[in-house]
């Protein structure tokens, strides 16, 4: 590790002492590089791709227009000397998987900024911030509202039922993983109209045992996860000791979701909500006829 960290404090010098000059002497141009897939996004919707000289291979939307964007390392992991190739000015981020490479690039001297947007309720003022750094103020107010129209739309939609479906959402299938009552996609599962199971850990994420969701019986499970031997619903399906779970026994396993839509804050998550629910008046409409 110590050998890591010094190799890396070489690179930076090396590699600033080149890039300073650069830098002194490029136009007064915003050049921005996204450390996040929900940014990157971001800056499509509000028309400052323009900007754009780096991203990571997270960054996957829009598909066609991004692919021409050069790729500086992985989701909240820049390698610093790609980097420093592409002669940014303002580096956009969430979170970092290490703070160290964050100061890094403080010392270099570049404009780093994190955004917050982990919940749904700071997509909106996401947009905006980042119009404002990109000098896109009005585009952004425009994508901004029209996403909390949206929005509010979503959430004043009627529930059809008594009471609200009891979700597993799973993760990962080996180890069993799903989401608690901090996660993102739990918000998204109660404004879809759901309950989500894993709401009594006051975690994130976590790992869990298949006889827990056995004994908190879902009514509904949903599977954000590609399985390479197959559709994923199929795990949950032919797991030993589920066959009387009531999601299994009326038919409520659901897969197929663009996970990139639904684990991502961003504009497009009124897609995710909206792909939620129609999953959920399934059961609901049943419920109604019973």
């Amino acid at each position: 590790m110590k050998k890591i960290f010094i190799l890396f404090i070489l690179m930076l010098i090396l590699c600033s002492c080149s890039k300073k000059e650069a830098l002194e002497s490029s136009d007064d141009s915003t050049r921005v590089v996204s450390l996040a897939p929900n940014i990157t996004e971001i800056i499509f919707a509000i028309g400052a791709e323009d900007l754009l000289v780096g991203r990571t291979s997270a960054c996957d939307y829009p598909q066609e227009a991004v692919g021409q964007i050069p790729v500086i390392g992985g989701f909240g992991k820049p390698a610093l000397e790609l980097l420093l190739r592409t002669e940014p000015n303002l580096v956009l981020q969430t979170d970092l998987e290490d703070e160290v490479i964050g100061q890094a690039i403080d010392r270099i001297g570049l404009t780093r900024k994190r955004i917050e947007c982990s919940k749904l309720e700071h997509i909106a003022s996401a947009i905006r911030e980042i119009g404002v750094l990109l000098d896109r103020k009005e585009v952004a107010e425009e994508v901004a509202q029209k996403f909390e129209m949206e929005f509010d739309r979503l959430t004043t939609i009627e529930l059809k039922s008594d009471r609200l479906p009891k979700v597993f959402v799973e993760l990962w299938d080996n180890p069993l993983i799903t989401v608690g009552r901090k996660s993102f996609v739990s918000e998204l599962v109660t404004v879809a109209g759901g309950s989500n199971i894993g709401d009594a850990i006051q975690r994130e994420y976590f790992n869990t045992e298949s006889e827990w969701v056995v004994k908190t019986n879902p009514d509904i499970i949903i599977c954000l996860y590609m399985s390479p031997t197959g559709v994923a619903r199929e795990k949950p399906l032919r797991r030993t000791g589920w066959s009387s779970v009531s999601a299994l026994v009326n038919g409520d396993v659901y897969d197929e979701f663009d996970s990139n839509v639904l684990l991502r804050p961003g504009p497009r998550i009124t897609e995710g909500i909206e792909s939620l629910r129609k999953c959920f008046e399934q059961w609901q409409n049943r419920q109604n006829r019973l």
